[in-house]
């Protein structure tokens, strides 16, 4: 009895694992592996075969003009994406280029800050010290003297009148004591103080020059007297320091006459 009831339930067993098989895979629909590879249901491959998009032969995908356009419009945008890469890339070089342009404006300024710093730099060095700091004693009774931008002319200077002279530059001196007397022709108040400009080298070309002293006596300014001390007026070299100075007469004279030589 025993036996019977085990085989009993190895036949339902049996029986109900074959149902169960065939209720899971009837509910399944025929499987197709196309030919690149994917897996298709049966009734979706007879529908690609059908509308072209599968080859029934070789089972392989036929592209459609609507793939190629979107391949087509893909390598556009591709190509779209490369040139605007390309123009930002130029963009960013001309970006650079006007950072660089920047740089070199920036450069240029300090440079020109550097040119402004010599500039008062150099205005602010000292200037050479001016012709008017110039000193100097000339003469054995050392009367010659250049001191505070003036040259005070002495006796050192003078010479003898030569008799020719000495009749004209009485009346001179008579013409000093009463305004209303003449002087000689050729004859004209020169003056106690001058420059260097108008008492110089050139000036003894057409005139001569004579000092009424203290004493009340003349004298020559000999240009000669003059040259032993001072070059310029042996040969008419620069003045050098002397240029600009005053002259003046008038610790050694009451009055100074100069005399123009006739033509």
């Amino acid at each position: 009895m025993k036996v019977s009831i085990g085989k009993s339930l190895f036949a339902f067993a049996c029986i109900f694992a074959a149902f169960l098989l065939a209720a899971c895979t009837s509910d399944l629909s025929p499987e197709v592996i196309a030919a690149d590879g994917y897996t298709y249901s049966e009734d979706e491959y007879d529908s690609l075969v059908k509308s072209g998009e599968i080859d029934k032969k070789t089972g392989r995908p036929i592209k459609s003009s609507a793939s190629k356009s979107q391949s087509s419009s893909s390598g556009a945008t591709s190509s779209s994406s490369e040139t605007s890469g390309s123009s930002s890339s130029q963009t960013d070089g001309s970006s650079s280029s006007g950072e660089g342009n920047s740089s070199s404006g920036a450069e240029d300024v300090s440079s020109s800050s550097e040119d402004d710093d010599w500039i008062e730099s150099s205005s602010s060095e000292p200037e050479p010290e001016s012709s008017s700091a110039y000193e100097a004693t000339f003469g054995e009774n050392k009367s010659i003297v250049a001191k505070d931008g003036v040259l005070s002319i002495g006796v050192d200077a003078f010479a003898d009148v030569d008799d020719e002279y000495e009749e004209d530059l009485e009346q001179v001196k008579a013409f000093i004591d009463d305004s209303e007397k003449k002087v000689p022709e050729g004859y004209s108040d020169f003056g106690l103080e001058t420059t260097t400009s108008r008492f110089n080298y050139d000036a003894y070309i057409d005139n001569e020059f004579f000092c009424l002293d203290k004493e009340g006596n003349w004298s020559e300014i000999s240009r000669k007297k003059l040259a032993e001390f001072i070059p310029h007026f042996k040969n008419g070299a620069d003045l050098g320091p002397l240029e600009g100075f005053k002259v003046s007469f008038s610790g050694a004279c009451d009055a100074v006459f100069a005399r123009e030589e006739a033509e």
